[in-house]
């Protein structure tokens, strides 16, 4: 059973065990027993279920938001945008990094390539001369007939 009155909010609700004749109204649930219900008959006291006694939570009795819960549920709503604008912010940053990543990974990729390529033309010789040996052209064959050497010449005048 639950009592309000126009007490300060800290004293405005009472919940008691047994319906009185100040009693605002009785939350009555599924199970509620026969003697219980027949108190609250004799006493006329209005009930509501759980899914009223929920919206009496939420509106306060009222049907209408108060200027405090509407502040509350603007200070929320703003709140609930700033996260979600804060995780936007933090997924698009993700993204950018991870894209400056990629780019980057494949520009490794592509100088490896380049290098790979480079290494294997030098090893198959259809690379650059400069690292070859020059080619030195061969001597001519030596005479099959020995001549005499000079020193062994005699010159004679006649």
């Amino acid at each position: 059973m639950i009592r309000l009155t126009s007490e300060p909010p800290s004293t405005c609700r009472t919940v008691t065990g047994a319906p009185s004749g100040v009693t605002s109204f009785v939350v009555v649930g599924a199970n509620a027993g026969e003697s219980k219900l027949r108190k609250i008959a004799e006493k006329k006291v209005p009930t509501i279920d759980e899914d009223g006694f929920l919206d009496l939570i939420r509106l306060r009795g009222s049907g209408k938001l108060d200027d405090k819960q509407r502040k509350k549920a603007k200070e929320e709503e703003a709140k609930i945008k700033r996260v979600a604008q804060e995780m936007e912010d933090a997924e698009r940053e993700a993204d950018r990094k991870r894209q400056k990543l990629e780019k980057q990974a494949e520009k490794e990729r592509q100088a490896r390539e380049q290098e790979n390529l480079a290494a294997q033309a030098s090893a198959s010789g259809s690379g650059s001369k400069s690292s070859k040996k020059p080619v030195v052209p061969a001597r001519p064959a030596a005479p099959t007939s020995v001549s005499p050497p000079l020193a062994s010449l005699r010159l004679s005048r006649d």
